[in-house]
């Protein structure tokens, strides 16, 4: 799993819940790679994509899915409708963004 800011977007203008976004991805992310399919969603501000994140795999898929939900983000266009290059296009939910669970030490 991957990600990255858009060119047009400057650090010092990020979202209050980025660091949350970050966390969800250090989670998720596999030392291993994902394999297999390479999905690519975008998480909006202010209605823009601001940052893009390449989930390789299923696993990394549903999982980006399940926890940004959970976080109180919105997805907006639903599995297998891709719009704008984007199979993913998550949102900032009414309720507000929560935060996220430290990761359990193994």
């Amino acid at each position: 799993m991957e990600t990255l800011l858009l060119k047009n977007i400057q650090s010092d203008r990020l979202p209050e819940w980025d660091e949350t976004v970050l966390k969800i991805i250090a989670l998720i992310q596999s030392p291993f790679g994902g394999g297999g399919n390479i999905m690519t969603a975008a998480v909006l501000h202010n209605g823009e994509p601001y940052r893009v994140i390449r989930c390789e795999g299923l696993r990394e898929y549903m999982s980006l899915i399940s926890d940004m939900v959970e976080a109180g983000f919105e997805e907006l266009i639903g599995e297998g409708q891709a719009r704008n290059g984007y199979d993913l296009i998550f949102q900032a939910g009414a309720a507000g963004i929560g935060n996220i669970p430290e990761a359990p030490e193994e």
